[in-house]
């Protein structure tokens, strides 16, 4: 990680509080040596440092991002590194690791519920389990079903729609406002944990 990938984290942080775009320098070790202030330059090149030594577990975007939660526009380089921002990113990351402890087990209940299942349900044997999982329903499809009667993870039913194993009407999207509304978040935090895209794949992916 260079002082421009550190930069523009920064400013994508910032760009996010403010609601606008930001611009990059366009020669940036001109700007860099020669027109960014020297504290900022030498603040700015010390957390570069930092992330890809004591701090490689650090991710910078998270980081930056409690930056401004706790300062808002007063953040800038001089407070990289008070304590109270690390100290933020660490209760949010412990935070998030125990929400997905949850998530991840809800997650492989839903499985275990899904093949339980459809071991009992008749299907074709030409077409793979979760394809006809979704295809399949008793008044509604069944992963919408299940999900209404909180048997599958909304994890399950996001990765469904992902995958486009199911293409909802308009009516179904009526009966789950709560994944109509928080799709975009939610699919960015599963697709943010590749083990369990991967364990959705390796479950339940199509053999031709």
């Amino acid at each position: 990680m260079d002082t421009l990938q550190t930069y523009r984290i920064f400013r994508k942080s910032q760009s996010n509080l403010l609601n606008r775009p930001y611009r990059l320098p366009r020669d940036w070790d001109n700007y860099l040596e020669n027109k960014m202030p020297v504290k900022h330059r030498e603040m700015l090149e010390l957390i570069t440092g930092f992330f890809n030594t004591e701090w490689i577990n650090i991710d910078p975007e998270k980081y930056f991002d409690c930056g401004f939660e706790l300062f808002q526009k007063k953040f800038s380089y001089n407070k990289f590194f008070d304590s109270r921002i690390l100290k933020l990113y660490i209760e949010k990351d412990k935070i998030i690791k125990r929400e997905w402890e949850i998530a991840s087990e809800d997650i492989n209940k839903s499985i275990d519920f899904i093949k339980r299942f459809m071991g009992k349900t008749p299907h074709r044997n030409d077409l793979s389990l979760i394809k006809q999982y979704c295809i399949l329903g008793d008044g509604y499809r069944y992963p919408i079903k299940h999900f209404i009667e909180n048997k599958i993870s909304k994890y399950i039913l996001v990765w469904l729609i992902m995958k486009r194993y199911l293409q909802l009407t308009e009516e179904e999207l009526g009966l789950i406002p709560i994944i109509k509304e928080n799709f975009r978040l939610y699919h960015t935090k599963l697709y943010g944990r590749p083990e369990i895209i991967r364990l959705l794949s390796e479950t339940f992916e199509e053999k031709e």
